[in-house]
């Protein structure tokens, strides 16, 4: 017991310390976070003897999305685990399991949220989230985790409805050609009949001088 209590401490503790780890913004959030991360982290041996880590756990999920934790940020922490979670077992392997969890709760809160400029990047979404929750949906239903089943299947299932609906009115992202550089503004009017757009046509092909836009390189439809 006390050699299970030992293993899934010292796990629980590469957990905290990666999601202490990621790049984030900053400001009073970040600063709670930071010390909620750090009283888990500090007792976490205490917290799995009582069972009160998964509750704590959730505390602190919800406090890095307040201190600004992206989608992305919450994908990295549920692929890191993924990873782990392949080679775990016993209990060890049920905290991976919890972690993905939350990081796909997280992620699902997240672009439930979002704000998406093509349909394109919302298919991106889409697939990845379908993919993650189909693999941790798989893991419950393997582990025979009803309730849990149940509730990664709604979950899912509603982000991809979501998502179906934020996609329909929104443009396609497409490729365009030029002859030579052209100025942006002067590829937003030629684009778009509207020169006041030069700014998204730079910031989707993160150009450094918009004086010479790539003659090759991606557009909304629309």
């Amino acid at each position: 017991m006390i050699g299970d209590l030992d293993r899934v401490s010292a796990a629980a503790l590469v957990l905290l310390t990666a999601m202490g780890d990621m790049a984030g913004p900053t400001g009073s959030a970040l600063a709670s976070f930071r010390r909620d991360l750090g009283a888990l982290s500090a007792d976490r041996r205490s917290a799995l003897m009582a069972k009160t880590f998964v509750a704590s756990l959730a505390d602190l999920f919800s406090s890095a999305a307040r201190a600004g934790f992206s989608g992305s940020d919450f994908a990295t922490l549920r692929r890191q685990a993924e990873e782990s979670l392949a080679a775990a077992s016993g209990v060890v392997a049920i905290l991976y399991s919890t972690w993905i969890q939350f990081c796909l709760i997280a992620e699902a809160r997240y672009w439930s949220k979002a704000t998406f400029t093509s349909r394109n990047d919302v298919d991106r979404v889409r697939s990845v989230m379908s993919a993650a929750f189909d693999r941790a949906i798989e893991d419950a239903a393997d582990a025979q985790l009803t309730t849990v089943l149940r509730t990664l299947t709604t979950l899912s299932a509603a982000l991809q409805r979501h998502l179906i609906a934020t996609a329909r009115p929104l443009p396609r992202m497409i490729r365009y050609a030029t002859a030579r550089p052209l100025p942006s503004l002067v590829l937003a009017h030629r684009l778009y009949q509207d020169a006041s757009r030069r700014d998204e046509l730079e910031a989707e092909n993160n150009v450094a001088n918009p004086l010479f836009m790539p003659t090759s390189g991606q557009a909304l439809s629309a």
